[in-house]
């Protein structure tokens, strides 16, 4: 990022994670970026929140599969548009 502040231990994976099409850990800069156009470092506060998004993604990548049978579980029983209808 700059001479004082690097991100280069997080794994590829949460590096390259999109939603929606667009990188999350790329936008999320880009939007800081877009905000300070005096080109002032991150504060520590942005630094940890940015952190905080890195370890959040690890987290979510290191649990997909347990996520994803929980999901099926979840779907077998969800209810559909039609059974929540209520006549009025």
């Amino acid at each position: 990022m700059n001479d004082d502040a690097l991100f280069a231990h997080a794994p590829r994976g949460v590096r390259t994670r999109q939603l929606g099409g667009y990188p999350v850990l790329k936008k999320r800069l880009g939007y800081r970026q877009a905000d300070r156009r005096d080109g002032k470092p991150l504060t520590d506060d942005e630094r940890k929140r940015f952190r905080q998004v890195v370890q959040r993604i690890a987290a979510l990548l290191a649990l997909g599969s347990e996520l994803d049978i929980r999901y099926q579980k979840a779907v077998v029983n969800a209810f559909t548009t039609a059974e929540l209808w209520i006549e009025r």
